[in-house]
């Protein structure tokens, strides 16, 4: 029955509520998840707004802060901005796979370099 009902909540989520830039999250429960983790850090009140700015981003104007690479495994896009410590990687169907907020500084480089490297 949970199935049935998170599979009626994505398809109204892919009908009216898709980001302009990305087509999301690979699945709501997948929205959930990274929401329920990562989006306290954001200061973001509920999933909609975390989805928001996942897909801003990841899809919308890359700031000249923002450090990418794209890894060697699976090709996936990471991405890092140095000044807000938004980060991300952007699968290669692009598919938002993670969003979250790193430490600013050499910690938060360090984080980017060790998920490029992957």
């Amino acid at each position: 029955m949970y199935t049935h009902v998170w599979r009626i909540l994505h398809n109204f989520w892919v009908a009216f509520c898709a980001p302009p830039y990305t087509p999301g999250f690979r699945s709501i429960e997948s929205l959930a998840y990274h929401f329920e983790k990562h989006g306290a850090r954001f200061g973001l009140a509920d999933m909609p707004a975390y989805a928001e700015a996942a897909d801003r981003f990841c899809g919308g104007k890359i700031a000249q802060d923002t450090l990418i690479c794209f890894r060697s495994s699976d090709r996936a896009r990471v991405m890092y901005n140095e000044n807000t410590g938004e980060f991300a990687f952007v699968h290669r169907d692009g598919r938002v796979g993670s969003y979250l907020k790193q430490a600013v500084g050499e910690k938060g480089r360090r984080f980017f370099a060790n998920n490029c490297r992957r």
